[in-house]
């Protein structure tokens, strides 16, 4: 796990909860990933177009749009094109319906989390989906050289 830490990730944490917001900053601070965090979806489109994640750990139910709508735009807008390849990880507070998560899986997500899951553990699955991310991208820039 140490030697995935060191590395400069990025993660957008896009949750409308400033409680789960502040504790999920915490402990990405002390595994070192460098966390934008947008309170809506809003707010994450503008943060995907203008940067480069390795992971986004996205909020199913926002005030503005749902997580598979903002799923659906990263997806098929080419204007957040650098962010395609960026590992997806959706959570909800609540169980959701065997449709929804379909939906969400078919739409580009890598994993469904429920919030009961372990901050520290999902700050753990979180740093392997972003090396994951880094591996994939390095391997395409290999390729186009």
């Amino acid at each position: 796990m140490r030697q995935l830490a060191n590395q400069d990730y990025r993660v957008l944490l896009v949750e409308d909860n400033p409680d789960f917001r502040d504790l999920y900053c915490f402990y990405s601070r002390q595994a070192r990933l460098k966390t934008l965090a947008a309170k809506n979806g809003t707010e994450a489109l503008e943060y995907l177009h203008e940067h480069t994640f390795d992971c986004i750990l996205l909020d199913y139910m926002l005030p503005d749009y749902s997580g598979l709508e903002i799923v659906e735009i990263l997806k098929s807008d080419p204007l957040y094109e650098r962010n395609h390849d960026c590992k997806i990880i959706a959570t909800s507070a609540i169980d959701l319906p065997r449709q929804m998560l379909i939906n969400l899986y078919t739409a580009g997500i890598a994993l469904f989390l429920p919030k009961t899951f372990s901050l520290k553990e999902m700050v753990k699955v979180i740093t392997h989906f972003c090396f994951a991310s880094t591996v994939l991208r390095e391997s395409r820039q290999e390729v186009l050289v």
